[in-house]
């Protein structure tokens, strides 16, 4: 079932599923999490997410969305203002990567001189004093994400280490009415298996398993589970049987390599029998590999064999 009853700027809306809807039109105080794969609409309902509290009212200028990775922000920026009503005003949202933002606070609220230069590992740099900067509750920092009215955090399921932790600290700064939406696909994680206890193979916790145990506010869970962009049936089910092949795995992975014996070079050592030969059995990278290709590889039949929907 499809609802079509969304106001818009632009005929190239799409009609929005259920689900979709429950994402793109709950309360701008409200904190989600919201967990969707490829085909499922993730980029666009976090555009129409934007769109819809623009035109309730919050300032765009209010709005911040951070990204792990550098996307095409013109193109955001141009979806955003084609869904809203608010059209050219919706311009002003604040879109940025993690890095670059953390860049951006220190620059605005840091006492300590910056480096000449961005260099190798600078980053990391950056966003560590950033971290001790709201560990120190730094009061113009603080009073400036307290202005925010709402904070979408994209790709969530690659956040791990220092950058998890900024955006607990940042969460933890934001106003009791300020909203916030968290947007991921724990199955395309790139940076190896989530395990049980939130950390991945190099001892790094990720975003995603510390939201649980570190959230200022109850989060509530969303899925995205319609494929609108595979059209047949059978493809969508081994889609999405792929996908929760993918999701046992990693849960079982992290359990494998809790009890696994490192070798001299620190890797875990796991042989197996098949017919008789003993052979070095999978590596995390080699299962995620294999994973992911088979994903992809669904993605492109769907779309070369003419029963994609190319929107």
């Amino acid at each position: 079932m499809e609802a079509h009853f969304l106001d818009s700027n632009s005929h190239l809306t799409p009609d929005w599923d259920l689900q979709q809807l429950e994402v793109i039109l709950d309360d701008p105080c409200a904190w989600q999490l919201v967990e969707a794969g490829p085909g499922a609409g993730k980029s666009a309902v976090a555009c129409q997410r934007i769109a819809y509290l623009i035109d309730e009212g919050i300032a765009p200028s209010r709005i911040l969305l951070v990204s792990f990775t550098r996307t095409a922000v013109t193109e955001i920026r141009d979806r955003i203002v084609a869904y809203a009503v608010a059209t050219d005003r919706a311009r002003s949202v604040r879109i940025s990567t993690i890095d670059s933002h953390a860049w951006s606070l220190r620059l605005g609220f840091d006492d300590e001189p910056l480096p000449n230069a961005v260099t190798h590992g600078s980053y990391d740099l950056g966003i560590n004093r950033t971290l001790e900067l709201f560990k120190a509750r730094q009061g113009e920092l603080l009073d400036f994400m307290g202005q925010l009215e709402h904070l979408i955090v994209d790709e969530g399921q690659d956040v791990v280490g220092i950058r998890a932790e900024l955006i607990i600290e940042m969460l933890g700064s934001l106003s009791s009415t300020c909203g916030v939406t968290i947007l991921a696909d724990p199955a395309q994680a790139i940076y190896g298996f989530t395990t049980d206890d939130g950390q991945h193979g190099d001892g790094t916790q990720s975003l995603l398993g510390r939201l649980e145990a570190s959230s200022p506010r109850r989060i509530i869970q969303r899925s995205l589970e319609q494929i609108h962009r595979i059209k047949d049936d059978h493809l969508i089910e081994v889609f999405r049987r792929t996908r929760q092949e993918v999701r046992v795995s990693q849960t079982a992975a992290g359990r494998r390599d809790a009890g696994a014996i490192p070798t001299a070079c620190g890797c875990p050592n796991r042989v197996i029998v098949l017919h008789g030969k003993r052979i070095a059995a999978p590596t995390q990278a080699s299962r995620r590999a294999n994973h992911r290709a088979s994903l992809d590889r669904l993605a492109f039949l769907g779309i070369n064999s003419g029963i994609c929907d190319a929107g």
